[in-house]
């Protein structure tokens, strides 16, 4: 299968790469995270000095909050044992007020709250333990230029085992050859003759794995274990203290009166298995997610066959971290869930023959995402609208039996309808006050839609411009589809439609709901339904142009302006950022725990969390054995 040679390079290569990852892997990297108020932005840098040869590294890090309000900035140091680290003036004299400095990798934490004593952070068998530091190790001190230099820096916790770094450099060996055994397999047919689209689409496939457990990478290494927001609720009297009940699983749940099955049976599964350790059920929310790109894929191969060998290029811009917070907050697995869900519901929703096998599997579908989050019922009810008119036209024109077709759409009708039924007599207007709902025939209503629309595809600015740009771009395909009485009643066509629909429907629905709330729309986990119309709108475009010309320059632009706009969201770093938000919330939780702090926690819920904390820790919740014995400093 694989000639002696490509064995010998592919295995040459896997060593090198194993033999590159354990020696990077020597040391625990450190990152400063400075917290600070300031009235003036800029950039700034970091120099670090190494142990022993004295050799500088500067990273760079801008400021770029200057309303005077309390930011932190994460700067992530090389993999080196340092002497000291030199922190220049962060904005012009007076026009700052420093508030924290924090040295920190995954092992310990030095902080100085006011400039001079620091504390030591460590966690010994899972319990956090605060002490105060040795005597000048670390210090910090103020030089004659107003720097501050952190110096004689310890090597606890620096250096990483060597089990650890040989598991590593064995996952990346084996990892290197599985990828390269994929790469150079024989093509179907054992031609001799390779063509290149075939290598471009499995390097592309290959990079987009790549980037998805790079990420589930940084989700390891930077969740921390802690509820949020939604995720507290889970220690009300009546959830996970009474058990897995149905009452519990189908009640509308938290601050937006949620239905979320998924979410709370795979709480749930962590709780039995894990004691529902939250850094846990985040990973599991990210496989989820490697599910629904499956799915993606199943779908397009379903739209066009093996034709369409570029849709790997689009889809890497789904493992972006433009969706961090879909990512990061293990509850917004619900909003995952709609998007797996609906796949099936695509796959299923416009049959070539009418048997009660689509009917039952749309309907399942349909149902789990009604029963994942609310958007979920928004999708439900686009998708049977499309398959109702697909299936009532194929009567028409007598492709489908109409017997068979109308037992067909009753079931699948009645069972979808009776789940929004369901859905919308148990839902309450929650008590507290929110905001109006923005109609669509007040002109801030297209603002907010284009905004968020063109959010999904990368363009941060705020400018409606970007956003009507995109809709055209994807409702032209659409209207040549049907304008084109070939394919106008294809299956293909319907699918494609029907998927762009409902995420458009989406993105008015978001938009209606919250476009009066403060702040800007763009927010981070709206994307999860929005960056999907990327492979969609491409796959729409080669439905259009499949086997002319100006298919591969149609695709070419709108690939190259996908990477224009998501060149400034490729950053994983916002992870780090998350990490210090959730550990300074730990700070608090721990202040509640040892009885020094009210449990007001704004930053992880806007009610006070002392309750259900309290209900975390009668339940021996895995984030709570943190604070079983705190000790204060000296």
């Amino acid at each position: 299968m694989f000639g002696r040679r490509a064995v010998v390079i592919i295995s040459v290569i896997a060593l090198v790469a194993g033999g590159i990852v354990f020696a990077s892997s020597r040391c625990n990297p450190f990152a400063v995270v400075i917290q600070l108020k300031s009235m003036e932005k800029g950039v700034r840098q970091i120099v670090a000095a190494e142990e022993g040869s004295g050799t500088l590294s500067k990273v760079w890090f801008e400021i770029g909050n200057d309303s005077g309000e309390s930011s932190f900035y994460t700067i992530a140091l090389p993999r080196k044992q340092w002497k000291t680290v030199t922190i220049p003036p962060l904005a012009s004299s007076g026009l700052y007020e420093l508030e924290r400095i924090t040295l920190a990798n995954d092992t310990v934490r030095y902080r100085w709250d006011d400039g001079t004593t620091c504390i030591r952070e460590t966690a010994d068998h899972g319990v956090r333990r605060q002490t105060s530091c040795d005597p000048g190790s670390p210090a910090i001190t103020l030089a004659n230029d107003s720097s501050l230099v952190i110096s004689a820096i310890p090597d606890s916790g620096l250096y990483n085992s060597y089990p650890y770094r040989f598991s590593i450099a064995l996952v990346a060996a084996l990892a290197f050859c599985a990828a390269g055994f994929y790469l150079l397999r024989p093509f179907s047919g054992g031609a001799k003759r390779q063509n290149w689209r075939e290598y471009l689409d499995r390097g592309v496939l290959l990079l987009l794995i790549l980037l998805y457990f790079y990420q589930y990478g940084y989700l390891w290494s930077y969740s921390v274990d802690l509820p949020y927001w939604e995720e507290w609720e889970f220690f009300e009297p009546a959830a996970l203290q009474s058990g897995l009940t149905f009452e519990w699983l189908f009640r509308h749940f938290g601050t937006n009166q949620q239905v979320v099955v998924f979410t709370k049976l795979m709480a749930w599964l962590d709780f039995k298995l894990f004691s529902l350790d939250f850094v846990k059920l985040k990973l599991m929310n990210y496989l989820v997610f490697g599910l629904f790109l499956v799915a993606l894929m199943k779908f397009a191969r379903q739209v066009c066959g093996e034709g369409f060998k570029f849709l790997p290029l689009f889809m890497l811009f789904l493992v972006s971290p433009i969706a961090y917070e879909a990512h990061a907050a293990s509850f917004q697995s619900g909003e995952i869930f709609v998007m797996l869900f609906s796949m099936g519901m695509l796959c299923y929703s416009f049959p070539e023959r009418h048997d009660y096998r689509h009917a039952a599997v749309f309907s399942i579908c349909a149902l789990c995402a009604i029963f994942s989050m609310h958007t979920g019922v928004v999708v439900a009810a686009v998708l049977l609208a499309c398959r109702a008119v697909y299936v009532a036209v194929k009567v028409k024109r007598k492709e489908s039996p109409p017997q068979e077709a109308l037992v067909n759409l009753l079931l699948s009708g009645f069972i979808t309808l009776a789940g929004i039924i369901y859905w919308l007599a148990g839902f309450r207007k929650p008590a507290s006050s929110l905001p109006a709902w923005l109609l669509p025939t007040e002109s801030k209503f297209w603002d907010q839609f284009f905004n968020l629309l063109a959010f999904g595809f990368g363009f941060d600015t705020p400018n409606p411009l970007p956003g009507v740009l995109i809709l055209l771009f994807l409702l032209l395909p659409v209207m040549l589809l049907f304008t084109n009485s070939a394919t106008r009643w294809q299956r293909s066509t319907w699918q494609i439609v029907a998927a762009i629909l409902a995420l458009l429907v989406l993105v008015a629905m978001i938009t209606f709901g919250r476009g009066n709330y403060g702040g800007s729309i763009k927010l981070s986990r709206y994307t999860v339904y929005i960056t999907p119309l990327i492979p969609l709108g491409a796959l729409a475009w080669w439905l259009v142009l499949h086997g002319r010309k100006e298919m591969l320059v149609v695709l070419t632009l709108f690939w190259l302006l996908c990477c224009s706009a998501f060149a400034d969201n490729w950053s994983y770093g916002i992870y780090r950022d998350l990490k210090q938000m959730d550990i300074m919330t730990l700070e608090c939780v721990e202040s509640y725990s040892s009885g020094r702090g009210d449990g007001n926690c704004p930053d992880t819920h806007a009610v006070p969390i002392g309750g259900f904390f309290d209900n975390a820790r009668k339940l021996d919740i895995n984030f709570t054995r943190q604070f079983a014995k705190p000790v204060q400093p000296k």
